[in-house]
């Protein structure tokens, strides 16, 4: 299987379904000091890019519970 799983550490990636409005546009990548638009936009191209090349790409994130993780990888196999 063409497999990649992505984990997520929301401290280095944010999550738009999880921030408020106002914590999105506080946001910042630590080092880097992207914005979370900035950080968004680069995770969701790299994902693209792997899917033209025929992967799939699961995404694990640090606030997700441990068992729907599992099924979400189990789920391809």
């Amino acid at each position: 299987k063409k497999l990649i799983i992505e984990y997520h550490g929301e401290t280095w990636h944010p999550r738009k379904n999880k921030l408020t409005e106002t914590e999105w546009k506080k946001w910042r990548m630590p080092f880097t000091n992207q914005t979370a638009d900035e950080k968004y936009r680069l995770d969701q191209e790299k994902k693209k890019f792997a899917e033209s090349k025929g992967f799939n790409v699961v995404e694990i994130w640090s606030s997700d519970n441990y068992s729907d993780s599992i099924k979400k990888i189990v789920k391809l196999f």
